[in-house]
């Protein structure tokens, strides 16, 4: 790896032809088909609904599934399963342009902790409309546990593909990821939660005597982070000697591994352990 070293902004769709990857693209195609079907488990405004009357909908519990698999897990999730992370790795067919994350990353978290101040305040006093406390409906608002079963829901699903792929096709790479998404900051801090906690998970390893410096895992990386740069600074952080594999967990990181699969010389790879 070498010192001071940077990345070229890529602009263009760099595939990444490999087993685990088109595995993952079709785990993320069937999300982005039943996304119809799934879009209310991860409504952020069917919460308020259901505390209005004195219930707790399915998204809050999809929630806190998010915040606690994260502590192990990182996350994966956005990088596997998110309907709207896949609706934006093929917005990125399109529009493939890094974003500028350092710049968009605190503005979900302006949006978030408003948000979610205002839920958890409307919690509290929801406690007392029923005698026996709030309580559990998963399928609230859903018909047949079907998001998308009426013609005003119809309209809501393609407001928030619209929003979506609008934010995607003009800043960039997973621009929702870094600026709207209301499901990001749960997975960020059960992440950063579990390292503080020196609690093992998944995480990404380098073994920098291996690098090239060819710079092809950060022009593969849909989440435009400079992969190679961050990797060498977590080497030097940890004083290591580049034989020895160093664990890289980052925040923003959602384990999709394209830059492991994309790497000539094999230098990441994906591990389980402590990542710090």
């Amino acid at each position: 790896m070498i010192a001071g070293m940077t990345t070229k902004t890529e602009s263009r769709y760099i595939a990444v032809n490999s087993r685990r990857q088109h595995l993952r693209l079709g785990l993320m195609l069937v999300w982005v088909i039943i996304m119809p079907v799934t879009l209310y488990y991860f409504s952020p405004y069917l919460p308020f609904m259901g505390l209005g009357a004195g219930l707790i909908s399915g998204s809050v519990f999809v929630f806190a599934g998010m915040f606690g698999s994260a502590i192990f897990l990182g996350r994966a999730f956005c990088g596997w399963l998110c309907p709207a992370g896949g609706t934006q790795d093929f917005a990125m067919l399109a529009r493939p342009g890094q974003s500028n994350r350092r710049r968009l990353q605190w503005v979900k978290f302006g949006l978030w902790l408003p948000w979610l101040g205002a839920w958890i305040g409307l919690a509290i006093s929801a406690t007392g409309l029923r005698p026996d406390g709030l309580q559990a409906d998963f399928f609230f608002q859903l018909e047949n546990g079907i998001s998308v079963s009426r013609p005003a829901t119809y309209v809501i699903y393609l407001s928030v593909l619209t929003l979506i792929l609008g934010i995607s096709l003009i800043i960039g790479r997973r621009a929702f990821c870094h600026t709207a998404c209301w499901m990001a900051p749960f997975m960020v801090i059960g992440q950063k939660l579990g390292m503080i906690l020196h609690l093992p998970g998944l995480h990404l390893s380098s073994q920098a005597n291996k690098c090239t410096a060819c710079g092809t895992c950060s022009s593969v990386c849909p989440m435009s982070l400079d992969v190679a740069v961050w990797a060498r600074k977590r080497r030097e952080e940890q004083n290591a000697p580049s034989t020895e594999p160093i664990p890289i967990a980052y925040h923003d990181c959602i384990l999709c591994l394209r830059c492991a699969d994309a790497c000539p010389a094999a230098v990441l790879h994906l591990g389980f352990g402590m990542r710090s």
